[in-house]
């Protein structure tokens, strides 16, 4: 079993998430996202001088200058090859009473920007990475760095007096494979010909951290080199970005809901401390507010990715289990993972079926505490092959009867993707990751959805499942409204119709709900919660929702409506699921 070097301490989950609330609630915030800690943010525009020095700032620059301003013309040549990132030392500043970030974690630097090569090419101005999957680096072994990186498309430029140099700008997130939050920001750098200047970066804000505790900003600068040409398959890849573009929903301006909400209820949906993004999903089209940041609007606000953790549940593992239902028919989640899983053949798990896991009702726990969510938690945190975590997940005793307790286990989702792997693999001889991209999200114009998996010597690895989808508001809303049209895009079924219509809002929890609140307003059932909505006429609706951990929040009303909010604090603040209630009554006849 992998564990933490002997240099790192190991500290527990539960004391982790101690720590983490103190530090969070101590932070003074305003809506729509300005957590993360700024300090001094400059507005000088950052010249070209600067760039080709190498020049580290001494802190955030507002991110208006790593895209192009009024005044620039277009790229002197397209960008087209791979840049090679030497890795650099970042300037931190945390909301830590010392202004630092937990350092080393699990042996690694958290502070040192990941040594990565990065390839791109150029259409119409636009910067785009030839992956948007995640960038191994910092699970890797004989690396500095803790980080892996996502990088989204960008755009190349010049400026009034860069004498022949063209600027690119990229956006990106730092990540962890075996965890599941963003920490967003912006890179820039000059090129001519062959030549490249040292990338200046800056991070500037980010969805509910656990390893690393503290909320930071950070910046600094990198050596790189370029190796121009070697991108293959241009045209094709050309012709995708083409897709990608027209396939996106229109995107409105959240003021614009001012036409259907009262400014109250638009208010009270936006008005938390830890909310940066709100959408809704509205007629077909996707309302938002900007991405406010530590160092202002975020320039490239529909490329974000936001680490939505337990939002996977939903987002891809049911899609993924409705998916192969169709294809197959509904019945096998009634049979025992061990049919496909044979480590699971023994310790009392030989009765376990995918609807069980579905439902979060294995019967199994830590020993001594068997509903404690967080208890025995870390060793299969940890774990990082799909071996290793498999073994992990399935080493915990049996307490009740498969199917007859709520108890709630990253491990048993995690459990349920290997076991929906190991048949799709049996059935078609792919991965339960290939399916889902190409039955589920392409069909509706999602072309990437990276996602963390396990990390093995050979191959992708096994997706977490249980959490690890970084998703941009675009892939949620589609995701949402593929559920909402009964699993059917455009004529064709995508999803088991029978198991949508259960999931879909009705006037009373689903059939075999388990009531997950004791009060009957909260229930969950088939990776979602669902979530009681009052009307004020006086009826009530039980929706259903992604949640993630941070308050991150996908609830799909009646109809074809959605409510996203990005949030990063993970506890639960007073009227957060009211406000939900509020815009949802407004927006929405509950009582129809």
């Amino acid at each position: 079993m992998p564990v933490a070097p002997a240099s790192t301490p190991r500290i527990s989950r539960l004391a982790l998430i101690v720590a983490l609330i103190a530090a969070l609630l101590s932070v003074p915030g305003s809506a729509e996202g300005e957590t993360p800690p700024g300090g001094v943010v400059s507005t000088d525009p950052i010249a070209l001088a600067d760039l080709i020095a190498g020049a580290t700032p001494d802190g955030l620059t507002v991110n208006e200058h790593f895209a192009p301003s009024r005044r620039a013309r277009p790229a002197a040549a397209p960008f087209r090859g791979t840049i090679h990132l030497a890795g650099a030392t970042m300037n931190v500043l945390s909301d830590a009473a010392s202004g630092e970030i937990s350092n080393p974690v699990l042996g690694k630097d958290t502070t040192f920007f990941p040594d990565v090569s990065l390839s791109f090419f150029t259409v119409h101005g636009q910067l785009i990475p030839t992956t948007q999957h995640v960038v191994r680096n910092g699970v890797l072994d004989g690396t500095r760095s803790y980080w892996d990186i996502i990088v989204q498309p960008g755009r190349v430029w010049r400026e009034q007096g860069d004498r022949g140099w063209s600027r690119a700008a990229f956006p990106f997130a730092l990540v962890n494979s075996i965890e599941g939050e963003t920490h967003n920001g912006v890179a820039l750098f000059a090129y001519r010909g062959q030549e490249m200047t040292p990338v200046r970066f800056q991070v500037v804000q980010m969805t509910s951290p656990f390893y690393v505790p503290e909320y930071f900003t950070a910046w600094g600068t990198t050596d790189a080199t370029y190796q121009r040409g070697g991108v293959t398959g241009l045209a094709q890849r050309i012709r995708r970005f083409h897709a990608e573009q027209r396939a996106r929903l229109p995107v409105g301006d959240w003021a614009e809901l001012a036409r259907y909400a009262t400014d109250a209820a638009l208010t009270s949906y936006t008005d938390f401390a830890d909310v940066f993004q709100s959408a809704v999903v509205y007629d077909g089209v996707l309302y938002r507010t900007d991405c406010p940041t530590a160092a202002g609007p975020f320039p490239y606000c529909d490329a974000v990715r936001y680490g939505v953790w337990s939002v996977t549940k939903s987002s891809m593992m049911n899609a993924a289990i409705l998916a192969l239902a169709q294809r197959y028919g509904s019945a096998f989640i009634d049979e025992p993972i061990a049919t496909y899983v044979p480590e699971a053949a023994t310790g009392g798990w030989d009765g376990v079926t995918y609807r069980d896991l579905m439902m979060m009702a294995s019967g199994h726990g830590p020993e001594g505490d068997p509903t404690c969510y967080l208890c025995d938690y870390d060793r299969w945190y940890v774990a990082l092959s799909e071996a290793d975590k498999t073994a992990e997940a399935l080493d915990y005793p049996p307490f009740a009867e498969p199917g007859t307790v709520f108890n709630y286990r990253d491990q048993d989702a995690f459990l349920l993707g290997v076991a929906l792997d190991r048949f799709v693999e049996a059935k078609e001889g792919r991965s339960v990751w290939e399916f889902l991209a190409h039955e589920v999200y392409q069909p509706i114009g999602i072309f990437h959805a990276p996602t963390n998996a396990t990390v093995d010597p050979a191959g992708p690895g096994q997706p977490l499942m249980a959490y690890g989808h970084y998703a941009t508001l675009d892939d949620l809303a589609k995701i949402s409204l593929l559920f909402q049209n009964g699993g059917a895009w455009k004529g064709r079924q995508i999803l088991d119709a029978d198991l949508v219509a259960q999931i879909l809002p009705k006037a009373d929890p689903p059939v075999g709900a388990f009531d997950s609140s004791g009060d009957g307003t909260t229930y969950y059932f088939f990776d979602w919660w669902h979530q009681r909505l009052d009307s004020n006429e006086g009826c009530s609706v039980y929706v259903p929702q992604m949640s993630g951990w941070g308050g991150i929040t996908v609830t799909l009303l009646p109809g074809d409506t959605v409510l996203l909010r990005m949030r990063n604090l993970w506890v639960d603040t007073p009227n957060s699921q009211a406000s939900i209630n509020a815009l949802g009554d407004e927006l929405v006849d509950l009582c129809s």
